[in-house]
């Protein structure tokens, strides 16, 4: 994960002024509070079910049911709310895993497709990465307003 954050960051640094952006979900992320890593969708899948995932579209994906809410039958829309309220609320306020990671604001405890796919040890992978990535870009995030404000890098100013 350090070369890829290392060469993500020089990335973005070289487009800087050039009209092209890099971006990242956890970039994305870092400017918004949420308990949800995706605030949930009203997707319509090829059968006319409506699911709270775009990863859960075919009756033949084990999370299928478990995503699904709604159906649109012969032109009559059915729409279970308070199923769709019981999908809004898996978040991370329930996942023992989140309550102690300062990134679970940013991350609202991942994506659920990902943690009903992955075993347990590849979850804390994933959550170990997240944080990683998170801290980087925070301390560049950091860098970048101390040299701005103070005319020196972080580095400086803390040595």
């Amino acid at each position: 994960y350090q070369t890829f954050m290392r060469e993500f960051s020089m990335a973005r640094r070289r487009c800087e002024g050039t009209g092209l952006d890099i971006n990242s979900t956890i970039i994305d992320n870092m400017k918004r509070v949420a308990v949800r890593h995706c605030q949930g969708k009203l997707c319509v899948t090829p059968s006319g079910s409506y699911t709270i995932c775009h990863c859960a579209s075919s009756p033949k994906e084990s999370r299928y049911a478990k995503c699904i809410y709604g159906q649109i039958t012969d032109g009559k829309v059915e729409f279970d709310l308070q199923r769709f309220h019981e999908l809004q609320d898996i978040n991370m306020l329930h996942r023992n895993e989140c309550q102690h990671c300062f990134a679970k604001w940013n991350c609202g405890g991942g994506c659920m497709s990902k943690f009903d796919a992955y075993p347990p040890e590849q979850q804390e992978e994933y959550c170990r990465y997240y944080r990683e990535h998170l801290k980087q870009l925070l301390l560049e995030e950091i860098d970048a307003a101390c040299i701005k404000l103070r005319g020196k890098s972080l580095q400086e100013l803390i040595s």
